[in-house]
């Protein structure tokens, strides 16, 4: 913090609560903005244009979460989903933010999921809906779900991890199956439109923001699958439901873990993952042969920053080779 001078104005200042300080410096920055521009009236319009994005932006990459907040309650964006578009972002940029203790950090991204549950629900026809889908379920599963599978797939878990991770994954896997249906059936939807019609979606840029979103959708539902196997008991009947559904998917695109990793960037981490499916499953043989592939694909990988980028993924195939080993009693070769 700034070295302020010891006036009599600072001090009284300092006694202010917290929130009566960020009101006067919330208030005195309006006030000046707005005196500035009437006495810069003569100029050109852009330089006396106030971008109320732009503050708002200024301030969430500056961590000013609180002044930020102010702001959106006093000047709330137009329409009631801009601004719960924005108070998420508030919420993430406080999850975000590493100096704040860890129950802070959850309890702002649960709430910046549920903000995102209620967008959804209230705008089911918006174009952006596909998109707010795949976050939501991104979101549950790699930012609130991470410490619970991190803990379950390096370190074996707890009781209390795979609880954690039910709840999460109870909710991110209906979210994915819903999505990939809908896509498909959107999918067809275009293919019978009128060409003029079919001509004016492909020019907005529509068709390609599908193309995008349709095979990330299938590729996190995978993960979603497995996430909600390792939450359950290995008597749980669900869980090997959820292990062959994965092994299906992939049975159906097989290009998954067929194209290379250079252009695919995820076949190490899909190989890793139906080699964990078939271990689960007690396919001992069909669980080394994909974790082998994906050791050696990751191997002949040249891009050191890529290699890096997949650390986790290499790390994890090792410790699963072995555990494979160690379930069909190699134990030498587990050693």
């Amino acid at each position: 913090m700034p070295a302020y001078p010891l006036n009599s104005t600072m001090r009284h200042r300092r006694k202010l609560p917290p929130r009566t300080v960020i009101a006067v410096a919330l208030g005195a920055m309006l006030w000046s903005t707005a005196a500035w521009a009437k006495d810069e009236r003569a100029k050109p319009a852009e330089e006396v244009r106030f971008s109320a994005a732009a503050f708002r932006a200024g301030l969430k990459k500056r961590g000013l979460t609180e002044l930020l907040d102010l702001y959106l309650r006093e000047f709330p964006p137009t329409g009631r989903t801009a601004t719960l578009l924005m108070r998420r972002e508030l919420r993430l940029a406080e999850f975000a933010d590493l100096q704040r203790p860890d129950d802070e950090r959850k309890a702002a991204v649960a709430q910046a999921n549920r903000l995102l549950v209620e967008i959804i629900q209230e705008n089911p026809k918006d174009r952006r809906r596909f998109d707010w889908r795949f976050t939501l379920a991104h979101s549950l599963l790699y930012d609130e779900g991470e410490p619970f599978f991190t803990s379950i797939l390096y370190r074996g878990g707890s009781q209390e991890d795979r609880a954690g991770l039910r709840e999460l994954t109870t909710r991110a896997v209906p979210v994915l199956t819903s999505l990939t249906e809908e896509l498909s059936t959107e999918y067809d939807r275009i293919d019978n439109l009128p060409i003029r019609r079919f001509e004016k979606l492909e020019r907005s840029g529509y068709i390609d923001e599908l193309d995008r979103l349709a095979p990330r959708a299938e590729y996190l539902l995978l993960w979603a699958l497995y996430y909600d196997s390792l939450s359950r008991d290995d008597t749980d009947p669900a869980r090997a439901s959820r292990l062959n559904r994965i092994l299906a998917i992939i049975e159906a695109n097989p290009a998954i873990i067929e194209t290379g990793h250079a252009i695919s960037r995820v076949q190490v981490q899909a190989l890793l993952l139906v080699g964990m499916t078939y271990r689960l499953l007690n396919d001992h043989p069909a669980a080394r042969e994909h974790l082998d592939r994906a050791l050696n694909v990751a191997d002949r990988l040249d891009d050191t920053g890529e290699r890096e980028r997949i650390a986790w993924a290499i790390t994890l195939a090792r410790i699963e080779r072995i555990r494979n080993d160690r379930d069909d009693g190699r134990f030498d070769d587990a050693i």
